[in-house]
């Protein structure tokens, strides 16, 4: 088994959309294709993979928009939650495991930020998908406060039920780096550093201005910059990819303990656990 993981920016509110497979086997997956399923297409294919599985974390559509065209390119089937607006092809469930070759992937239902949410987990090289429910220094938006309450109660299964060490790979990149790990949120995340049901949601509810007033505290996760909205065709994208960033997960995870992170201005970043491409 020889993985391959790369992590491409793939537009719209700066998403990411993901790529994992298993080289030796030749089989891979997409992770949330957003606005741009074709570079994510053309990687898989660089990579001499055939994707059999279109995967969404949850519903939303800035996370399922390229589902369609990356189904069309590669005959791929679409997965996601059964509640899921897509309707996906396959349905996965909380505790569900999907194959990718000799890889695993194990699902967990996260309910808060959408009805729909799942992260994702890969044992082998503890790497944790998490879609919006938990970014880089803060935690995705909730309509309501029932939802907060169902978030917070989701966002606990995950930390007790993964290991600490565990590279964290959002749905957008919202903070100050791409990536992190488990063990890193929950020591710098103002919101798995709350004690309590009720601090979280009172966070949740004075968040704007905490995240104005602490912004420049030397040890803040967060970013406050507006959302920007790129996206990356494909011309520029063989630009980009020259600019690659090569590092295997368990780098990354030891990086993200340390003040050389890589900064938010990377507009690819690439993990690769072979030689070669």
């Amino acid at each position: 088994m020889q993985l391959i993981f790369e992590q491409v920016r793939v537009g719209g509110d700066r998403n990411f959309g993901y790529l994992l497979g298993d080289r030796e086997a030749k089989q891979g997956v997409l992770i949330d294709p957003s606005y741009s399923p074709e570079i994510l297409v053309d990687r898989a294919r660089a990579q001499g993979l055939t994707i059999t599985h279109i995967l969404n974390t949850h519903g939303h559509p800035d996370h399922t928009e390229g589902n369609t065209k990356a189904s069309q390119l590669t005959e791929a089937v679409v997965s996601a939650h059964s509640k899921s607006p897509v309707e996906p092809e396959v349905s996965l469930e909380d505790g569900n495991n999907l194959s990718i070759g000799s890889l695993t992937l194990e699902c967990m239902h996260v309910p808060g930020h959408a009805a729909d949410h799942l992260v994702f987990y890969q044992p082998d090289h503890k790497i944790l998908f998490t879609g919006d429910l938990l970014f880089v220094g803060k935690v995705g938006g909730t309509p309501t406060e029932l939802d907060s309450v169902t978030e917070w109660d989701s966002l606990q299964r995950v930390i007790g039920g993964f290991p600490s060490d565990s590279s964290v790979w959002p749905g957008h990149d919202y903070g100050v780096r791409p990536s992190s790990t488990l063990d890193l949120e929950k020591k710098t995340n103002p919101f798995l550093l709350c004690k309590t049901r009720q601090a979280f949601l009172e966070l949740k509810h004075s968040w704007p201005t905490f995240k104005q007033s602490h912004v420049n505290e030397p040890h803040a996760q967060f970013s406050v910059a507006r959302p920007i909205l790129t996206v990356v065709s494909a011309n520029s994208y063989a630009v980009i990819a020259r600019l690659r960033i090569l590092l295997t997960v368990n780098f990354m995870a030891r990086c993200a303990r340390a003040t050389d992170l890589p900064s938010r201005s990377h507009r690819f970043s690439r993990v690769n656990l072979c030689a070669g491409k």
